[in-house]
């Protein structure tokens, strides 16, 4: 992986293949973690990125993808597989992106990753896949290979206009950065309004980062740098 939330970066082979949760929770320094995010480019070197994925048993993955970077069939199938190997326990962080050397305009950008995220939807639950969109075009598509009982939710952030309703529309879980009490519950006020409208119910997680250090004056130290 890239990176890994609260941890250092560790080669693959490090693993320890007897206990995924474990090692997690040793290159942490978090007890019996719940949530790992990885960034990575869901993509060949998927099997390389999530290695200890099969090897736990509680830890939950949140791979952060990019809607520029895949094809909606063949990323649902690979994510099909590996929520058949956790048990159910990876989700997914959609990252509203552009290719390599793209210039999207915002609006254009969230677009795309409306399109996307209905695909997804569509290629994990629908019998079949017929769409002609902006930026993919499917007729009749068998969704024999991607279809499953257990889609992995779909965790998806930002505050501009186009990406709050994007995810009312479209999102399982609408993430958000740690602010003020009031702050945060006018957003979840919003969005709950905005879901509503398109007959859906979001639920809503806390994005922050956990600086981790062996003492509170290191990780003190550490945050204001």
């Amino acid at each position: 992986p890239r990176e890994v939330s609260g941890a250092r970066e560790v080669p693959a082979a490090a693993v320890d293949q007897t206990n995924g949760d474990d090692f997690y929770a040793k290159n942490t320094k978090v007890t019996a973690p719940e949530w790992t995010e990885f960034h990575i480019e869901w993509n060949e070197r998927t099997a390389d990125a999530l290695p200890s994925a099969p090897m736990t048993t509680s830890t939950r993955l949140l791979p952060a993808v990019r809607v520029g970077e895949f094809d909606p069939p063949m990323f649902a199938r690979a994510a099909k597989s590996l929520q058949q190997v956790m048990d159910g326990r990876l989700t997914i962080n959609i990252i509203s992106s552009e290719l390599a050397g793209e210039t999207l305009g915002s609006v254009e950008r969230y677009r795309r990753t409306a399109e996307a995220m209905q695909l997804l939807r569509s290629f994990w639950t629908d019998q079949s896949v017929t769409h002609h969109g902006d930026h993919w075009r499917y007729d009749g598509l068998s969704t024999a290979p991607t279809r499953t009982r257990t889609p992995p939710p779909m965790y998806f952030g930002g505050t501009s206009e186009p990406a709050r309703e994007v995810a009312a529309q479209h999102a399982d879980c609408y993430l958000m950065w740690v602010e003020g009490v009031a702050s945060i519950g006018a957003l979840v006020a919003e969005m709950r309004e905005r879901a509503a409208a398109h007959g859906r119910t979001l639920r809503f997680g806390l994005r922050t980062h956990v600086i981790v250090r062996d003492t509170d004056d290191e990780a003190r130290a550490a945050a204001a740098e």
